[in-house]
């Protein structure tokens, strides 16, 4: 795929923020000048871009934005000392999963009333369940994400495999995909089936990737409370049991299929090689859609392509980026939240998705840009559109996320699947309820 940078280029379009308060307006201030200074706290390199924030205040002259930010690895802690300071933070980065934990803590407030029913209801299902908790929808986003199967045409082409389709009716499952991994492996040198992961860091494991094994097993259409429908959501609904939802026969045998990966059929290794597929060492790439511009920009010397990411009963994706999110004991509420809605606008999600990669949280932009309607980039649109759900819904998921990561590395490595499983149940109960 021999594309130019200017694939990132975007249809012009403007639209104010208007479309998204709800009878909030920036304006007014703190003291007698009207002047606002806001506080925001971010992890380093993460939204809001300092080119968002200046066209921010650009726009609303008496208020200055405060950055203060730290590496991601400390982002989760810092959050946490922040949030008991005296002075904690106007807006939080938030990553999305943690909003439960987050709101359940009171650390932020909800914005339900703060945006228009027309951005509600243009987010896609996906972002919404994952940034709501108990009824009330705490961001607006303005990012999403998930991930799909990157591959090699070369190196297919050498196995005499066919290119996988790009639509979701026509996705691979796991016995296919492993298939081809396999074919292709033994037809190049030197070459893996799959690339280590590239999440976390770099060995098996990781939550966002490996729950998507966990949960594929079951049914979201079975009985309500059956154990199919359990695996799927893999959570109880109040966020405190995963007591016959994680380990379930279902999920049980998606943490077999994931240790087959590595142990029956060797695709891949145990141990991170970084740039395995962008050095052309690898026949197929789990990543997220900012892979489309990096392999661009890398201009490699391959082409390639995208297909869905494979499932095993339930086609399904992870869905969640970072988020915004209004600090529940600000004394600027009213201009925070214009700031928050600022960064979410139609038209800044448009820029954030030209200048990162970043997928907008609107089915709107999906059908109308013309970076997204490339067929690499659909897959991920169409994912997010009708597969993803959010990572399992809980005021605990730090904890279930390395749980489950400890214990779906321990599966990779070899471990029984069922008394791993049973063994992260055990674990979690107690800190979930």
């Amino acid at each position: 795929m021999n594309k130019s940078r200017k694939l990132l280029a975007l249809a012009a379009s403007t639209v104010t923020a208007g479309v998204l308060l709800a009878g909030c307006s920036a304006g007014g201030g703190d003291d007698a000048s009207g002047e606002v200074t806001l506080d925001v706290f971010r992890c380093t390199g993460c939204m809001p871009f300092d080119w968002q924030i200046e066209e921010f205040e650009a726009a609303n002259p008496t208020i200055t934005i405060q950055v203060q930010e730290v590496p991601f690895g400390e982002f989760y802690d810092r959050t946490a000392v922040l949030a008991t300071s005296a002075n904690p933070p106007d807006v939080y980065v938030a990553d999305q999963p943690t909003i439960p934990n987050l709101a359940t803590d009171g650390v932020i407030a909800p914005l339900t009333d703060d945006l228009d029913a027309e951005y509600v209801d243009d987010m896609t299902d996906g972002a919404k369940a994952g940034l709501t908790w108990d009824g009330e929808l705490y961001s607006p986003g303005p990012a999403d994400g998930t991930f799909a199967l990157y591959y090699n045409k070369a190196k297919l082409d050498a196995a005499g495999i066919a290119y996988p389709s790009t639509s979701l009716d026509e996705a691979w499952t796991w016995d296919e995909a492993l298939a081809a991994m396999v074919t292709c492996q033994e037809s190049n040198a030197d070459t893996y089936g799959l690339a280590p992961t590239q999440f976390g860091d770099g060995a098996p494991g990781p939550e966002y990737l490996t729950g998507m094994f966990l949960r594929s097993p079951g049914d979201p259409t079975a009985a309500e409370g059956s154990s199919e429908y359990n695996t799927y959501y893999a959570v109880s609904a109040d966020g405190t049991s995963v007591e016959g939802y994680l380990n379930t026969d279902e999920a049980i045998a998606g943490a077999q299929l994931y240790q087959d990966i590595f142990q029956e059929y060797k695709v891949s290794p145990t141990t991170g090689v970084p740039n395995s597929f962008l050095d052309g060492g690898s026949c197929f790439e789990v990543s997220t859609s900012t892979n489309i511009a990096t392999l661009t920009n890398a201009e490699v010397d391959f082409e390639w392509g995208v297909t869905p990411f494979p499932y095993i009963n339930t086609p399904i994706t992870p869905n969640g980026s970072l988020a915004l999110a209004l600090g529940a004991k600000t004394d600027s509420r009213e201009e925070a939240v214009a700031f928050i809605t600022f960064i979410a606008t139609p038209e800044m999600q448009q820029k954030a998705l030209e200048e990162t990669g970043y997928l907008p949280v609107l089915k709107s932009l999906y059908a109308s840009e013309e970076l997204l309607q490339t067929p690499e980039a659909k897959v991920f649109t169409d994912e997010l559109t009708e597969w993803a759900q959010p990572r399992p819904l809980t005021a605990g998921y730090l904890s279930y996320n390395s749980i489950v990561t400890a214990a779906m590395r321990d599966i990779a490595l070899g471990a029984d699947p069922a008394d791993r499983l049973n063994d992260a149940v055990d674990e979690l109960e107690p800190l979930l309820q």
